[in-house]
């Protein structure tokens, strides 16, 4: 599976849309919060945060 980096992710929307960024940072932070402990069948956390 192929994981996208969130900072990946705010780059292309600031070349795009730059007044989304703050939403999509948002967001994730409600994702990350709604599926705290949740892990996958891999046994991968459900959101994982990958900064470069």
């Amino acid at each position: 599976m192929n994981n996208i980096v969130l900072e990946d992710l705010i780059n292309k929307v600031r070349m795009y849309n730059p007044e989304e960024i703050a939403n999509i940072k948002k967001a994730y932070e409600y994702a990350d919060s709604l599926h705290k402990g949740q892990t996958r069948q891999s046994r991968e956390p459900y959101i994982i945060i990958t900064y470069q």
